[in-house]
C-alpha cells in the first residue's frame, strides 16, 4: 500500500488523502479511514480542493475541522474553489441550488451554469427541462 505509506510520512498530503478515498480508504498509522474520511481529510489539509468538497458531497456531507458540512454546503464550496466544474454546479442544482459567493442560485440557475461549462452534460438539460427550459449562453 504506497498510499497508506506516504500518508504515513506526510499525513498532510490533500491528494493522497484524495486518492486514498478513491481506493475506498485504508488504515494509517493503526487507525482505519473509510472513504468519507479521507475526502474529509483531504479537504482538512487543502480547503481550496474542488474535488474533494465535490466527493465529500457526494458521501452526503461532513464534519472538517469541527464544523458539520452537509452535501448542498460541499457543492457550494466545491463552486466556489472552482466555478468551471460543471458537475458541481448540476449537483448543487439537484440539491435545491444554493449561495456561491454571495449570489443565491436556484436549481434552474445550477443548470444552466453547468451547461454553461459544459453543453454535452444530457442530465443537466433533462433537469433543466423539468424546472421549465431556459438559455444556456444566450440561446
Amino acid at each position: 500500500e504506497c498510499l497508506v505509506k506516504a500518508l504515513e510520512i506526510d499525513g498532510t498530503s490533500a491528494s493522497t488523502w484524495y486518492k486514498l478515498a478513491t481506493e475506498k480508504g485504508g488504515v494509517v498509522n493503526g487507525k482505519a479511514y473509510d472513504k468519507k474520511q479521507c475526502y474529509q481529510k483531504a479537504v482538512e489539509n487543502d480547503g481550496k480542493y474542488a474535488m474533494a468538497w465535490f466527493k465529500l458531497g457526494k458521501e452526503g456531507g461532513g464534519s472538517i475541522n469541527g464544523k458539520a458540512f452537509n452535501k448542498q454546503e460541499c457543492y457550494q464550496r466545491s463552486v466556489e474553489e472552482d466555478e468551471d466544474y460543471a458537475l458541481a454546479w448540476y449537483n448543487l442544482g439537484v440539491a435545491d441550488g444554493g449561495k456561491v459567493n454571495g449570489t443565491r442560485y436556484s436549481k434552474k440557475q445550477c443548470y444552466q451554469k453547468a451547461l454553461e461549462k459544459d453543453q454535452t452534460y444530457a442530465s443537466s438539460w433533462y433537469n433543466l427541462a423539468f424546472e421549465g427550459g431556459g438559455t444556456v449562453n444566450g440561446t
